[in-house]
This record gives structure tokens, sequence and C-alpha cells, in this order.
């Protein structure tokens, strides 16, 4: 059985290196070192409410997901590389479901759920905004949690946003 653990500013620290580890692991990052990774998770983690969720299985980082509040839609639409995102989403504030990350040995085991679950519930009452491949694990959860596409970007790719996250478990 897994624990699902909020990390605090001095967690996500010393998580960093690890989290790191396994992003680059999953999603074969070859022009970019760890060292990288986790200091741009780390900078993404001092943005304006920043959590992180980790998933641990006999004392490893199995999984983790983070995200954070985006006041600025014009910077959504660029970073999500969206076109017609920001008009689509008009002055609103939202929350993007940046990361969900579980290493393949761990998938199939409910981890990315309650992953998704607890990210969408951390206290966040902005809809919450997403891209994710379509027909992925990812947009399959997102879906069920009541989510729905909003948005095609090129032939494999979807954004996703759930209305209302408090309400997702």
């Amino acid at each position: 059985m897994e624990n699902i653990v909020k990390l605090g500013a001095i967690a996500q620290l010393e998580k960093a290196q690890e989290i790191a580890v396994i992003y680059k692991e999953v999603f074969g990052c070859v022009n970019q070192t760890t060292k990288r990774i986790a200091t741009n998770f780390i900078e993404k983690m001092g943005l304006p409410g920043a959590n992180c969720f980790i998933a641990i299985v006999r004392k490893k980082v199995v999984g983790f997901t983070w995200g954070y509040k985006i006041i600025d839609n014009d910077i959504l639409e660029k970073y999500l590389k969206a076109p017609g995102l920001s008009e689509l989403l008009g002055k609103e504030t939202y929350f993007l479901f940046d990361k969900l990350v579980v290493l393949p040995e761990y998938r199939n085991q409910g981890i990315g759920r309650r992953l998704v679950t607890s990210l969408c519930y951390c206290g966040n009452t902005n809809p919450v905004v997403l891209r994710t491949r379509k027909h992925s694990p990812t947009s399959t959860i997102i879906a069920i949690r009541r989510g729905k596409a909003v948005l095609k970007i090129g032939k494999k790719s979807v954004i996703m946003i759930i209305n209302y996250p408090h309400n997702c478990l």
C-alpha cells in the first residue's frame, strides 16, 4: 500500500533530486540534467498556490504530481503551447495541473488516481487546467473526475478542465 504525502517547503527541497530522477526516467529527458529538472521543480514550487504530492511505496518515491495557480492566461497559453486557450479561458484564475508521474512498474494500482485526487482536493477552489495526450491514463483519470476536453492540440494532445476541483473525489 502506498502513502500519498503532501510536501512542505523543506520536504520539497529534500525530495527535489529524487523527483528529478523519476521525471527524467519517465520522460526520457536526454537534454536536461537531473540538477536542472530539480531546480525547475523548486522554482515551480515557489509559485502562488503551489502544491506537490508524492507517492511512497516501501520508503521509495514512485510517483508525484504538482500544480500551481496561474493568474495570466496568456502565459498559460504559451506554456501549454495551446493557441486560442487564453480566449477560451477568459479572465478567470486557473490552477495548472502541471505534472503527474508514476513509475511504469507502479502503474495500474490506483496511485495516479490518488495523486490526482490529492492535488485537486488540496484546498484549491479554482478550476483545474492541464495538457495531456488523448486517451492517456491521465486523461482517463481526469474524465472520471468530471473533467472534460476543451481544446485539441495537434493530433495527440488535448487541454482538459475540471471546473469544480473540490468535488472531484
